[in-house]
């Protein structure tokens, strides 16, 4: 995660997907309350690494926090 101006851009990486369909980007600003803020597409079936990024373009003012949700095709 790095803040770019008025952005955050987050990345992370897989090193295997099996039947995965995509990523539900959450972010709170307690830790308990959170808010899908965007979808990223998997690659859906991966035996090596693959890497994602998405920008969060209006994040909340002082501490963000994120999380992703991996979600099945099933």
């Amino acid at each position: 995660m790095a803040k770019e101006g008025q952005t955050t851009l987050l990345n992370w990486a897989t090193t295997t997907e099996t039947n995965s369909d995509r990523f539900e980007i959450e972010r709170s600003q307690n830790g308990k309350q959170w808010g899908m803020i965007g979808t990223k597409r998997s690659n859906g079936e991966s035996t090596s690494i693959k890497n994602y990024n998405f920008i969060d373009s209006e994040p909340l003012n002082g501490e963000n926090l994120y999380r992703l949700k991996m979600v099945d095709r099933d």
